[in-house]
């Protein structure tokens, strides 16, 4: 336990605060200049970070005194301390991936003419369920959909009917 926490900022553009931390041995299997296999073996300081996915954080505090660079275009992690050159997965996602995840009404609904109603929905797909998704709908004869940020713990979407007469929603 640390007497002051810290605080980690720039992950998501969130802040966390820590006060708890790990001494570990790291073991990075590699490569030295001449390509013999080699292993970089190192005592850290790892910060236990409450709400990220891993819950522990390795930052620059180790990396910049260990002279640790991750070459993108090489898919390598070189360790200037020890000369090493480990081999790292690089995952390539696009800036922006549409998932369609269809929702439906959940109950029969009414709308009566030229008002706003909410619709209880549900997801019949989603696989991602501790993330936010834009709901981008598609365009109805009858109704106005509105976007929204939705999860799983959005029960509801407004829909307007702009008509003159009573709509149905199955």
């Amino acid at each position: 336990m640390m007497a002051k926490p810290l605080t980690v900022k720039g992950i998501f553009r969130n802040q966390y605060n820590t006060d708890q931390y790990a001494i570990l041995t790291l073991r990075i299997p590699g490569t030295d200049n001449s390509g013999k296999a080699i292993e970089a073996v190192m005592t850290c300081k790892i910060h236990v970070v409450n709400n990220l996915e891993a819950n522990l954080l390795i930052g620059t505090d180790v990396m910049v005194p260990k002279g640790m660079d991750i070459i993108l275009s090489q898919k390598i992690l070189q360790i200037g301390s020890c000369g090493i050159q480990a081999p790292i997965q690089i995952h390539i996602r696009s800036a922006y991936q549409r998932h369609r995840y269809p929702i439906q009404s959940k109950t029969a609904v009414t709308i009566p003419a030229n008002t706003i109603a909410t619709v209880p929905i549900h997801f019949s797909n989603l696989q991602a369920p501790d993330r936010d998704f834009i709901f981008e709908p598609c365009e109805l004869d009858q109704l106005s959909l509105f976007a929204h940020v939705l999860n799983r713990d959005v029960l509801e979407i407004l829909i307007k009917n702009a008509t003159n007469h009573t709509v149905n929603l199955p």
